[in-house]
């Protein structure tokens, strides 16, 4: 297959439900052990007055899981809000976010490239990040915890981005 974008589709298509097959036939539950994650986290949270995202307790269902998808790629992309804490740590985190969408919008307003050279690593970078920040954004509703574990993506998906980025445009536009 020429196209890496279909390539890595099938690959996630075929691999993660076997994957989960194969997990699920061997006594193990993702799915109730993400679950379980997530709710005692909270739960320690809620003793702890930790800061949380959502006090949702996840069931462990598919339907559950979907309906928690697009807050779990929210909370663990964009948390903590820009202004909204006050603690040196919490402002620390949110200057890091406000850098990270300079990042975004300043490769944005350069342009992207018409045929990237490196489509391979560029959709490695991407799935790898985008598939870490989902799991974070599933197990963990504590504030500090995601930003903790969101650094390590972080570097691929602002590497992502440079394989998108017009270099042409970026050396003009740095002169």
């Amino acid at each position: 297959i020429q196209h890496p974008l279909i390539t890595y589709a099938l690959l996630i298509l075929i691999c993660i439900p076997t994957a989960f097959f194969i997990i699920q036939k061997s006594g193990y539950d993702i799915l109730n052990m993400m679950a379980f994650k997530h709710n005692d986290m909270l739960n320690l949270a809620i003793c702890k007055n930790a800061k949380v995202v959502s006090y949702e307790y996840l069931d462990s269902t598919w339907c559950s899981f979907i309906q928690f998808f697009p807050k779990a790629l929210f909370f663990a992309l964009c948390f903590p809000l820009p202004f909204t804490h006050h603690s040196l740590m919490m402002i620390l985190s949110e200057v890091e976010n406000i850098i990270l969408l300079l990042w975004l919008v300043t490769m944005l307003a350069l342009g992207f490239k018409k045929h990237i050279k490196y489509k391979n690593l560029f959709w490695f970078c991407f799935l790898f990040a985008l598939g870490n920040v989902i799991i974070i954004g599933y197990c963990s509703p504590i504030i500090g915890a995601l930003v903790r574990y969101r650094s390590t993506t972080l570097p691929f998906f602002m590497l992502a981005s440079l394989f998108l980025c017009d270099e042409y445009k970026l050396k003009k536009h740095t002169k």
